[in-house]
């Protein structure tokens, strides 16, 4: 009886141990990514701030529209994020998405391919 209490609290202490140290790693990896694209966007919307002040307008609302399409496909076009968020970020920004796109960017020959993704992502969600 005593080696199963053991061996049993051995396993407990193994599997919190193995638990905390995947969590730490994890948590890590996925903060520094984070950080990375935070990054990114940093220098994207600096240069098109500075497209902007200079007066390449074109240039500057092309940057800022390309970060905000990416971060609105993540959200839009992943399966996971439309049971978390549905109401949130439907009621808050998905029609706002969807009349910018019909109001600025007619012409669907001169779409990304971020935008495409987008509107593909738009019909699904609820």
């Amino acid at each position: 009886m005593k080696r199963i209490i053991i061996f049993g609290m051995l396993l407990l202490v193994c599997c919190g141990v193995t638990g905390y140290v995947s969590y730490t790693i994890g948590y890590r990896n996925c903060s520094d990514l984070s950080q990375l694209l935070r990054y990114g966007d940093t220098i994207v919307s600096l240069d098109a701030l500075n497209d902007l002040r200079v007066g390449h307008i074109d240039d500057g609302t092309r940057k800022v529209e390309g970060i905000c399409f990416s971060h609105a496909a993540m959200i839009y076009c992943e399966p996971r994020f439309q049971r978390r968020f549905a109401g949130l970020t439907n009621a808050a920004c998905s029609d706002q998405v969807r009349q910018y796109l019909t109001m600025y960017h007619t012409n669907r020959s001169d779409w990304t391919p971020m935008m495409a993704r987008l509107e593909q992502g738009l019909q699904s969600w609820p």
